[in-house]
């Protein structure tokens, strides 16, 4: 079996619909150059265990901000500088 690369996509700010839809047709476009069809039954299958919450070691987006708070790294106390 082929494993392939993780790809992260950075986001800054929230995407209007239309732009996200457009990001999402292009990665689709990009998956159906790079994958033969056997490797895309296999990402879709993946999706849909992500979606129905069978998949551990893959968390959603919104899974991820509960369990990380955005200020839980600022939060840690530090022992102050010395030179």
């Amino acid at each position: 079996m082929t494993y392939l690369p993780l790809i992260r996509l950075r986001q800054t700010e929230p995407l209007p619909m239309d732009d996200t839809i457009d990001a999402i047709l292009g990665f689709v476009r990009w998956l159906c150059r790079k994958l033969n069809p056997d490797q895309l039954v296999l990402v879709v299958s993946i999706q849909l265990e992500v979606a129905n919450d069978q998949r551990e070691d893959i968390r959603s987006h919104d899974d991820f901000r509960e369990k990380m708070p955005a200020g839980s790294q600022r939060s840690r106390a530090h022992p102050p500088f010395e030179p």
